[in-house]
């Protein structure tokens, strides 16, 4: 070994521990600092609305097993910060986590009385989607684009995607087979551990990001107030439809290749 590549192995061990250390820290803070946020928003509709106990353990238990999976898969972020596009994200997940702890405040979100309050859930969602271009455009602007970025920010899409669809079902604008809008992606992956064929990489596709988006815009419209059925379901078939088709090219796709293991 040279003297040169003698000191690259002395000094990696150090340099990437500083870097593991530097990165840890930094994530940890941005973590923080939304859980705080999270947290005074809990409080406040607390306060407001004298929402109960299951409302606010899911939207924190949520939150922190969403910090829990970003640190545990932190070491597959080739970058030295967690970057504003990953702190978008996080702030996205803890907005997805608030709306899916109304999940158990569906009976007083149903009251005809508390119609302003369901439009401020929508009106959420809406945002939350629209935060979702917005850091994908960031990571690209900062040059800090990773698998790790593009997989956190798709979970955090499926979760809200989740959320929304048993939220539909809770509220009555559709039957239970709407919660398939939410589960569908994770009947995918389920299918992907059991079968290898399905294992193989699929390309990015601007076809199953516009069906993704039109999941959370559909789902919207059908929990706003002013549609109800029989529109609302006709509305919930059609993007369930359109997942479908989606998910049938994939599965294609990937049977149209080796099997890889």
């Amino acid at each position: 070994m040279s003297l040169a590549a003698s000191a690259r192995h002395h000094t990696a061990g150090p340099v990437e521990a500083w870097r593991s250390r530097s990165i840890l820290t930094d994530t940890l803070v941005i973590l923080a600092c939304i859980g705080a946020l999270l947290l005074a928003a809990i409080v406040t509709l607390h306060a407001l609305l004298d929402f109960g106990v299951g409302f606010a353990v899911f939207s924190l238990a949520a939150y922190t097993a969403v910090s829990s999976f970003v640190v545990f898969y932190l070491d597959k972020y080739p970058h030295a910060r967690f970057g504003a596009a990953n702190a978008i994200t996080a702030f996205r997940a803890s907005m997805t986590c608030l709306l899916g702890g109304l999940l158990f405040e569906t009976d007083w979100l149903s009251a005809p009385a508390m119609e302003m309050w369901m439009w401020a859930f929508v009106a959420a969602a809406i945002f939350a989607l629209s935060l979702d271009g917005f850091d994908g455009w960031l990571a690209r602007r900062a040059g800090q684009c990773s698998s790790f970025g593009g997989r956190f920010d798709m979970e955090i899409d499926a979760a809200l995607i989740l959320s929304l669809s048993v939220m539909a079902f809770a509220l009555g604008k559709a039957g239970a087979w709407v919660i398939l809008i939410g589960v569908m992606r994770h009947l995918f992956l389920l299918g992907r551990l059991l079968w290898p064929r399905l294992r193989g990489e699929l390309e990015d596709s601007y076809r199953r990001k516009t069906i993704c988006v039109m999941q959370i815009i559909a789902l919207c419209i059908i929990l706003t107030p002013v549609v109800q059925q029989p529109y609302a379901p006709v509305i919930a078939a059609v993007a369930l439809a359109c997942l479908v088709y989606s998910f049938a090219i994939d599965i294609l796709d990937l049977l149209g290749h080796k099997a890889t293991t």
